[in-house]
């Protein structure tokens, strides 16, 4: 078996299937240890993983530290699910220090890669002037992609953007999306 023979993408799939009883009995124990050999190996998928179980107590104690740690580590391997969800725990503190510039570096890198829910949150960081100088073209910039791509908070966002920007700022950040293209890996 590819598992048992250290091949970490086999071993992640056998983790989820112990993790939802995929053609083996549920045992989340039997999850964990693959994912950690996965992630041992630096499979960011199993990072990924790992760090949400452990932000839900999924099959493990909760463990906030532990979760930041996992997830951490699969956003610089580069996992844009990763990189959105560090954008979320650096605003707001968990399992670390509430760190607005590191939030919207994570938020900015899963953004630039097309993530829908990553442009809305950098969206919001520049229409609260969080982490960055507060700025509404850009606001509507990001906020736009992500609507475009029908994320329902950021249509409803756009809207209200609009509402307080001139005319030739809602056409400057328009430009701006219609020139866009995500960042090439």
């Amino acid at each position: 078996m590819a598992s048992g023979q250290g091949f970490a993408p086999a071993q992640h799939n056998l983790a989820t299937s112990y993790t939802g009883g995929d053609g083996v009995e549920q045992d989340f124990d039997q999850a964990i240890k693959w994912f950690i050999a996965a992630a041992d190996q630096g499979f960011a998928r199993s990072r990924y993983t790992l760090g949400k179980m452990y932000s839900y107590g999924l099959g493990v104690a909760k463990d906030d530290k532990l979760a930041f740690k996992w997830i951490r580590q699969a956003a610089e391997a580069g996992n844009v699910r990763a990189q959105y969800n560090l954008g979320k725990i650096y605003r707001d503190g968990i399992g670390t220090e509430v760190d607005l510039t590191q939030s919207v570096k994570w938020y900015r890198m899963a953004a630039e890669s097309g993530y829908d829910k990553a442009q809305a949150g950098l969206g919001q960081r520049y229409a609260l002037g969080q982490g960055v100088a507060k700025d509404y073209v850009q606001a509507l910039f990001w906020t736009t992609l992500a609507a475009n791509q029908g994320l329902e908070r950021a249509v409803k966002k756009r809207k209200n953007l609009m509402s307080h920007m001139s005319p030739a700022d809602i056409a400057a950040a328009h430009k701006l999306a219609a020139d866009w293209h995500p960042a090439s890996k």
